[in-house]
């Protein structure tokens, strides 16, 4: 046996090991990855690898990311239980450009393959590169990694691993799945020989950082996807990268077995998650927003949140869970703005993306809540937000429909139930959220808020 390559194109290179296929590149994705002879396929071609770099926020936008006129070479190689690719590939601008390389490796006794990475990003000496504040891992991502079946939002489909891990020298720490927004999911730290995991089946992907520079990772809480970045921005600020500015990474791809990988779990502590308690859960039903992180079972996987927008920066506003007042009960949300504030809380967390039925043909959706204001010098309303099939941006929300209640309450107004219905909708909507809606200074809570479809 020996590990192969062929062409598919200018941009596409398959490698085996005789008859087996240990990965695909296409574009500059890397897929159909698997890293033992009879294993189970450990990133498909669904939500492939990417080998170019990228910025987290609108990465689809081809100035924030690296991938267009992608190019791959096979290099020669004299050993047969290695195959050597390189790719390059350039932003819409061309003002920053990529390369890559990959070398594919054969391990004997048991076989079993390894996928080492150079990557190095480049500014262009003519031009600059503006890179955005991420609150939650680094800015300049050099990876993504989404290992298949770690969110399974179909019914009929098994989600694969229950937490991830994170392997330092000394210690080990435990991130669990769950879809709240978590501390402990956000800027992890890793160094050179860190290595980064998805466990625990019988075969477990692996991250080794290579490379010197200090990483800042963080985990997705929808489907639990690991970003690896370098952190450029300072006090949440934008800069603009000059030319010349290159940044190089060094990372590689491998897999544990059952035996290996539990032997990682039972030396993980969990990594802290301060707040989590406050985040409000979504639920189906009636919404009173009094179950906390710490009413749910061990397994939480199926557990959403509320998360919340404010439109207005620096005047003091805050979404937060109330534990003191309530309709019925003393839970409920409370958003407290100064000046000419806009926020609201939202749900979206609706329809097959996130594991629920598809919704209905020509449906009608009814939204229903309890709001109470203080000193609100502005209104509080209650909103539906959708997005059709077929129709408009689905990453713009700017773009969707909005169907708002025809009342609101403003001033000092006791519990008032507000509620709104659209029209029958057609085609369906592939995403929906629902909102709590806050304009001026002032309070407004919000409580036994309950969505229904008919």
């Amino acid at each position: 046996m020996a590990l192969v390559t062929e062409r598919r194109g200018l941009a596409g290179v398959i490698i085996r090991d005789g008859d087996v296929l240990i990965a695909e590149i296409a574009g500059l994705e890397l897929g159909n990855v698997r890293l033992r002879q009879g294993g189970a396929q450990l990133f498909s071609t669904e939500v492939p690898i990417p080998l170019y770099w990228r910025q987290y926020a609108d990465y689809q936008d081809p100035e924030r990311n690296a991938s267009l006129d992608p190019r791959l070479e096979v290099l020669p190689s004299d050993d047969r239980d290695r195959a050597l690719v390189a790719c390059t590939g350039r932003n819409g601008s061309g003002s920053i450009s990529i390369r890559t390389h990959l070398e594919f490796v054969r391990i004997h006794d048991p076989v079993r393959y390894e996928i080492n990475v150079r990557t190095a990003l480049l500014v262009q000496d003519d031009a600059s590169w503006r890179v955005t504040p991420n609150l939650h891992h680094g800015e300049v991502e050099f990876l993504t990694l989404f290992p298949s079946g770690t969110f399974a939002p179909g019914r009929e489909t098994t989600k694969r691993y229950q937490a991830c891990y994170l392997e330092h020298a000394k210690e080990v720490w435990r991130v669990p799945h769950h879809h709240l927004e978590s501390a402990d999911k956000h800027n992890i730290g890793m160094g050179k020989h860190d290595r980064f995991l998805w466990l625990l089946e019988d075969e477990n992907p692996c991250l080794e950082i290579l490379s010197d520079y200090p990483v800042t990772a963080g985990l997705c809480a929808y489907m639990w996807d690991g970003h690896f970045a370098y952190r450029v921005c300072a006090r949440e600020r934008p800069v603009d990268l000059p030319g010349g500015t290159r940044f190089e990474a060094a990372y590689r791809l491998s897999s544990l077995d059952r035996e290996a990988g539990r032997t990682i779990v039972e030396a993980a502590r969990e990594r802290e998650a301060p707040g989590i308690d406050e985040i409000p859960l979504c639920s189906e039903g009636v919404n009173r927003f009094d179950t906390t992180w710490n009413d749910l079972p061990q397994d939480a996987t199926g557990v959403w949140p509320w998360d919340h927008e404010i439109d207005t920066a620096n005047d003091g506003t805050r979404c937060s869970l109330d534990r003191t007042t309530g309709f019925d009960d003393s839970s409920s949300l409370r958003i407290e703005g100064g000046g000419n504030s806009r926020a609201r809380w939202r749900a979206t967390t609706f329809g097959p993306a996130f594991g629920n039925p598809p919704f209905r043909d020509y449906c009608r959706f009814r939204l229903e809540a309890f709001v109470k204001t203080e000193q609100l010098s502005g209104r509080a309303t209650v909103s539906i937000r959708l997005h059709r099939q077929g129709r408009g941006d689905l990453f713009d929300v700017a773009s969707y429909e909005v169907f708002r209640a025809s009342e609101a309450v403003s001033g000092n107004t006791d519990w008032t139930r507000l509620s709104v219905e659209t029209p029958p909708i057609s085609p369906p909507p592939d995403r929906l959220h629902i909102l709590l809606e806050h304009e001026g200074a002032g309070i407004s809570w919000f409580d036994n808020v309950l969505l229904e479809e008919h």
